[in-house]
């Protein structure tokens, strides 16, 4: 005769817990890095909200170390308008700035709910120099600054934007060596400078 043991509604429970422990320590490293992420996109891919203020502040610097007053503005994108400043936090992507794009975030402590995620200012006659403060812009995927008449060396804070996949800084008149930071890009697949 064979013994039946009904096994307990705790263990149960517990199987369950170990079961989907199991599972989660196979995900991905990639999972992993963006959930320690202190800003995690949401599946949008355009958000009209504010940015925190360091994004903001790294814009501006970009403007006025770039002459910003001088740049070629694209006529061709009906919907975007010329960056001006001061403007509240919320005007570079509700107003959908040319040449950005932002992306939804989760809220964090600073109350932002949007990140800069492209920059695109290819042929907009960008002269001077690239702002350290760039650095601050870490939910950016897209860094596009070619065919313009930037000078000086590519700030090493650049190598804080670990969510860089394309990096576009070729045809302009920059000196140095690409900082080592850049070495630590590891979801990098474009990558054009001269």
């Amino acid at each position: 005769m064979s013994s039946f043991r009904r096994r307990s509604p705790q263990r149960s429970e517990q199987r369950k817990m170990e079961k989907v422990a199991a599972v989660l320590l196979r995900l991905p490293l990639l999972w992993l890095s963006l959930s320690c992420l202190p800003w995690l996109p949401h599946a949008s891919s355009s958000c009209s909200g504010t940015i925190s203020s360091p994004e903001y502040d790294a814009l501006q610097a970009l403007f006025d170390s770039t002459n910003g007053g001088n740049w070629s503005w694209v006529a061709t994108e009906p919907n975007s308008t010329h960056w001006t400043f001061p403007s509240p936090l919320s005007t570079p992507c509700s107003k959908s700035w040319q040449g950005l794009s932002c992306i939804s975030m989760i809220k964090s402590t600073s109350g932002a709910e949007c990140g800069i995620s492209v920059l695109n200012l290819e042929f907009f006659n960008l002269q001077g120099t690239i702002p350290s403060s760039m650095g601050n812009l870490t939910n950016m995927i897209e860094f596009e600054l070619p065919f313009n008449s930037l000078s000086s060396t590519i700030p090493s804070e650049l190598g804080r934007l670990l969510s860089l996949q394309n990096i576009q800084m070729n045809s302009n008149s920059l000196n140095g060596t690409i900082p080592s930071e850049f070495g630590q890009f590891s979801l990098l697949k474009e990558l054009y400078m001269d």
